[in-house]
């Protein structure tokens, strides 16, 4: 029973640190009023109305910029979906997560694997840091993959994101400098390869026992 107590008290706790970093529910709903009001306000007013010819490239203008003002106060809450979605994931590996309002990571069987609150949200990175040259630093510096060319396969399901050099990396005790091989999954465009539609964390274990074979 203490046992069942404690671990729900671990969750609410961890509950409301998530809470504490989301994005205001307000931003997100005045957001997404603006993005869609091209179709339930300015689209209808402009068949009803019938307005003269010269009018309609500023209003359509208008219209896409509205929607794109709806767009920029909507991301974050995306974003964040897709860090509490990935956070579930790291946290089902079993060890220990560090989460802060920057990033989350974990360390599983000798590698890193940590999440960023950006848009890069929906990637999990897998780093086997060089810890050599290693230094301390102030801030995440991590490639961001905006296409979806670039992969390789690994193992016989997905295909992942490989970089090498010298990046900026969080990790359980903090950002660090060091010299590493990156791979990064994207777990929303992956997902529909697996049968449940979903990454899980038996895909995050075969990732990296493929992954092992990769790099030593």
């Amino acid at each position: 029973m203490s046992d069942d107590l404690n671990s729900a008290t671990e969750q609410e706790r961890e509950s409301k640190s998530e809470d504490e970093f989301a994005p205001s529910a307000g931003r997100t709903c005045i957001g997404l009023l603006l993005f869609f009001s091209p179709f339930w306000a300015l689209i209808p007013y402009a068949w009803i109305t019938q307005p003269p010819m010269e009018y309609a490239y500023p209003a359509a203008i208008l219209a896409v910029v509205v929607a794109g003002i709806g767009a920029f106060l909507v991301a974050p809450a995306i974003f964040a979906s897709y860090f509490k979605k990935n956070l579930q994931l790291l946290r089902s590996l079993g060890g220990d997560v560090v989460v802060t309002k920057e990033y989350a990571a974990t360390e599983y069987k000798a590698s890193i694997l940590f999440i960023v609150r950006s848009s890069a949200a929906a990637f999990i990175y897998f780093v086997k840091p060089r810890l050599i040259n290693a230094m301390p630093a102030a801030k995440i510096d991590v490639p961001n993959f905006r296409t979806i060319f670039g992969q390789e396969p690994v193992g016989e399901l997905f295909t992942m994101y490989r970089r090498e050099g010298r990046f900026s990396i969080p990790t359980p005790d903090g950002i660090i400098e060091t010299d590493c091989t990156l791979f990064a999954i994207d777990t929303i465009r992956q997902a529909a390869k697996t049968k449940e539609k979903e990454i899980t964390v038996n895909h995050i274990r075969e990732i990296m026992e493929a992954l092992s074979n990769k790099v030593p």
